[in-house]
């Protein structure tokens, strides 16, 4: 897994065709590969929109990142009696809540 920190002069368009023009403030994007492949990181955080680049801005994948650690709960996901979701199902990767 790698991830990339990409620093631009300004924000640029998701296929990467050149800067925005409604853009001149620098913007830093992250950039994740797994298996030398892009994760597409708008398909599991909505803040980082649908770009066809994979990439997010840094300010957007931080404050997802944040977000996301006020829900884990490790002593549930270590030792909580729960059934997993049947195989192929996609989660966002916490246990099932009990009663559900």
């Amino acid at each position: 897994m790698v991830f990339e920190k990409i620093e631009c002069s300004a924000p640029i368009s998701s296929d990467r065709s050149g800067n925005l023009t409604n853009g001149t403030e620098p913007t830093t994007y992250v950039h994740m590969l797994l298996n030398q492949r892009t994760v597409p990181l708008g398909f599991s955080y909505q803040a980082c929109g649908n770009r066809s680049d994979g990439w997010c801005e840094l300010n957007a994948f931080v404050h997802t990142l944040e977000e996301q650690q006020a829900l884990v709960d490790f002593d549930y996901s270590c030792y909580g009696n729960y059934t997993l979701p049947p195989w192929g199902n996609v989660t966002n990767g916490l246990p099932p809540q009990a009663g559900s």
